[in-house]
């Protein structure tokens, strides 16, 4: 919930809060609001400003209302903001692709597997890949964790809490495999 919306939630509770606390005082006894009620529709000024509060009580309830009974995102989509205009959402899909595109900036990753988990703190991503077997795992690692970093909140604007990086297979296999075969 965006912060204008709490705050209108707020001022909405405490005119309830005011109404309830002047019904209730009315019912006990202690004031008497046929004294009021009559003063406060006896000048047109009086009327103005009742009609204006009247106004604003339900244009506010009006955007509470609304706001609660917008569409949930889908399951698979990562929220990227949620504002009282409306709600800027990615899939899963789509940021997977920008890992992938940024992936295939590090030289010596042959294939990759994305996993993404949404977390309240920031996406977590955990990448499995076959890396070519002449290159230092350790510096590959951080370069990968480095490049979605960066490519997911530029391109995106989604932040990424961790890049958990699992090397599958070095692709020694395939070599051997290849060397033999010739």
């Amino acid at each position: 919930m965006s912060g204008l919306l709490r705050a209108i939630l707020f001022l909405y509770n405490l005119i309830i809060l005011a109404l309830g606390a002047i019904l209730a005082a009315a019912a006990l006894g202690l004031i008497s609001l046929t004294a009021y009620w009559e003063g406060l529709f006896a000048a047109v000024q009086n009327r103005l400003i009742l009609g204006s509060a009247g106004i604003i009580i339900v244009v506010l309830a009006l955007v509470v209302f609304v706001a609660f009974f917008k569409p949930a995102p889908r399951e698979d989509a990562i929220i990227i903001e949620n504002v009282l205009a409306g709600q800027i959402a990615m899939t899963e899909a789509a940021a997977k692709v920008i890992i992938q595109k940024a992936v295939q900036k590090v030289e010596g990753v042959k294939e990759t597997k994305t996993y993404i988990e949404n977390q309240s703190q920031g996406l977590i991503v955990n990448i499995h890949m076959m890396i070519n077997p002449d290159l230092s795992v350790p510096n590959l690692s951080k370069q990968i964790q480095e490049v979605i970093k960066e490519d997911m909140l530029n391109i995106g604007g989604l932040k990424v809490e961790a890049v958990k990086v699992l090397i599958d297979d070095l692709n020694s296999s395939r070599k051997t495999a290849a060397a033999i075969a010739k």
